[in-house]
């Protein structure tokens, strides 16, 4: 795949408990899925906007199809030369109930909290009203980050790793460990679809 430029200038990001940060987007992004488990089936996409673009694209897609069924895929998925990079649930509309959202996205305030990212052995769930960027979640290098689909927030249900790469940076000493908390910029104007219902957290 042929490489975009990269963005000539950090952007500002919020941390949700930290003060403004100067946060480098990497030149290049990896990613792949590790597991699948749960009820439902879904598929997890990797999209974006490359830099000078409007227009949304979609670089990943991966399967999970039923019950105790492997993931589509496992590859390492590199992509270059993106602004922002976003992840979206889709769950198989069969499994349509009550509280169920059947299309997420990490920048979406109204189900950006089902998703988690690892600290030690910890899983650490996102923030309500946020908008979650790939790049900037919990931060620079290789994470385990995870999605729950809804039905039980103590178990996630898809689980992938994100590789930013080493020239990604949060240049703020003040950010105590960019993997301890998710950067996130808020978005408390938005409010989540009419008649929707998001699942309690834990």
């Amino acid at each position: 795949m042929r490489s975009a430029s990269s963005p000539s200038r950090p952007r500002p990001i919020q941390g949700t408990t930290h003060r403004l940060a100067l946060y480098q987007p990497p030149q290049a992004l990896k990613f792949r899925a590790t597991a699948a488990s749960g009820l439902f089936g879904k598929t997890l996409s990797l999209r974006g906007v490359r830099v000078g673009e409007t227009e949304e694209r979609e670089f990943a897609r991966i399967r999970y199809p039923a019950i105790n069924q492997p993931v589509s895929s496992r590859d390492w998925i590199t992509v270059q030369g993106l602004s922002a990079a976003y992840l979206q649930l889709d769950i198989d509309p069969q499994f349509a109930m009550t509280g169920i959202h059947l299309h997420m996205r990490s920048d979406d305030p109204a189900t950006s909290h089902y998703m988690f990212h690892k600290v030690g052995e910890r899983w650490i769930q996102a923030p309500r009203a946020t908008k979650i960027d790939a790049f900037s979640y919990a931060g620079c290098g290789l994470t385990q980050q995870s999605w729950e689909d809804g039905g039980d927030f103590h178990h996630q249900d898809f689980f992938f790793e994100v590789d930013s790469g080493p020239d990604c940076a949060v240049a703020d000493a003040s950010l105590r460990s960019a993997r301890d908390k998710p950067s996130v910029t808020r978005d408390s104007a938005k409010r989540s679809p009419s008649g929707a219902q998001s699942a309690p957290n834990p």
